[in-house]
């Protein structure tokens, strides 16, 4: 889904809103909307941040050429028990 696109922006928020998910990316307020999320909750047993988030560049063949067309997303989390 495209954030913020009109005719995909209601369906992303009835979908975190339907499974408590959050975007790392917007809660981090990266300013950074792409198709490819990385979504997180935590549990009654653990809670989970997101500290980071960034794209990844490093995922490329030996000549240098993407492995894919889209980059790899990379969250660095805190946790800790409840």
């Amino acid at each position: 889904l495209h954030g913020f696109d009109p005719d995909d922006e209601p369906i992303l928020q009835d979908f975190l809103l339907a499974t408590g998910l959050t975007d790392s990316a917007r809660h981090l307020a990266t300013g950074v909307e792409t198709i490819d999320r990385f979504l997180f909750r935590s549990s009654a047993g653990i809670e989970i941040e997101p500290r980071a988030w960034r794209q990844a560049s490093e995922f490329v063949d030996p000549q240098g050429n993407p492995l894919s067309d889209h980059d790899p997303i990379h969250v660095d989390f805190e946790w800790r028990l409840r």
